[in-house]
């Protein structure tokens, strides 16, 4: 039914595939060579979104021999979408919690008893300073905790529905770039660790300190532009997984969490200053954020009243 729902645009391509030859031709993983083990049963589906330096694909699968050779030049992810998930993996068993890391280029012999849901993340660009398991020509493979690996799925979903349904939301500066960043974010919730507790040497939560008042100077010039994690690491010249791990240290949250609450208080200050024309939606967008029913619980959540009934007391 997912499928069905998604309605091609600009954005966001969708495929329904009803035999194995139509599903080769078009096969967009480099080097694949799928031997279906019920033809009679054949059924897939593919759907695939571009966001600035990652494309998404949603594959439907089917019962299968799987040969492939993967290959990226920055990062190569698939997880298991839902809780049915079942393969094996050059002998490895995977599950609904197990993913698949991969830099450069790997071979993979694989076999499906029966059909998957599941997505593939290309990162066109290196992925460095994160932390993530990227061993170069070698696929590495991950078991997830549920709730992690759960939110990440949704992330998918989320950003596949949000691009067909809003698709010219996507063409507003820095909404694409908000979404990847969405996606980053729940890749390294899926993988954190307990780094912040194990910080007991003076030296190193010094250097957190500085590091959280050169982040919140940075914050400070233009607190309404969304800012990115990759940026922000850079412009305080250090990696994206210390800067996590001195903001869970000093702040005691993460990363991800502390730049999102400044971002509500910048749209509440601007809900609150009003103005003629001003509308919820637009001032969430301008502030990054792309997926307004997830915006609005969050924003209720964390000030007691909706983002309209905030906008509607500077109106009156």
């Amino acid at each position: 039914m997912l499928f069905k729902h998604l309605l091609p645009s600009a954005s966001v391509r969708v495929e329904h595939f009803a035999d194995i030859d139509q599903f080769h031709a078009t096969d967009l993983v480099g080097g694949a060579c799928s031997i279906p083990l019920r033809p009679k049963e054949f059924s897939a589906a593919r759907a695939s979104l571009i966001l600035p330096s990652c494309q998404l694909l949603l594959l439907r699968s089917f019962a299968r021999i799987l040969d492939s050779s993967y290959r990226t030049s920055g990062a190569f992810i698939i997880l298991p979408i839902g809780r049915s998930a079942d393969a094996v993996v050059n002998g490895v068993a995977l599950d609904h919690q197990s993913l698949i890391f991969l830099s450069g280029n790997a071979p993979a012999r694989s076999v499906e008893p029966r059909g998957n849901l599941h997505a593939i993340v290309n990162f066109s660009l290196p992925i460095q300073g994160r932390g993530w398991p990227l061993s170069e020509n070698r696929l590495h493979l991950l078991k997830a905790g549920s709730t992690a690996l759960g939110n990440l799925s949704q992330t998918v979903l989320d950003l596949f529905r949000f691009a067909s349904e809003h698709h010219t939301y996507i063409a507003i500066p820095g909404i694409a770039q908000a979404m990847q960043e969405s996606l980053l974010t729940a890749i390294d919730e899926v993988l954190a660790g307990n780094d912040a507790a194990s910080v007991t040497n003076r030296r190193a939560l010094d250097r957190y300190i500085r590091l959280v008042r050169k982040l919140d100077q940075i914050l400070a010039v233009n607190p309404a532009v969304s800012h990115y994690s990759e940026e922000l690491a850079h412009e305080c010249d250090t990696s994206v997984r210390t800067l996590q791990t001195a903001i869970a240290t000093i702040r005691g949250t993460s990363l991800h969490h502390y730049l999102r609450l400044r971002r509500f208080w910048s749209v509440r200050q601007r809900l609150m200053r009003g103005g003629a024309g001003l509308t919820v939606r637009a001032c969430a967008l301008a502030n990054g954020f792309w997926h307004m029913g997830e915006f609005a619980l969050a924003y209720r959540e964390t000030f007691g009243e909706s983002p309209t009934e905030t906008l509607a007391k500077a109106r009156y």
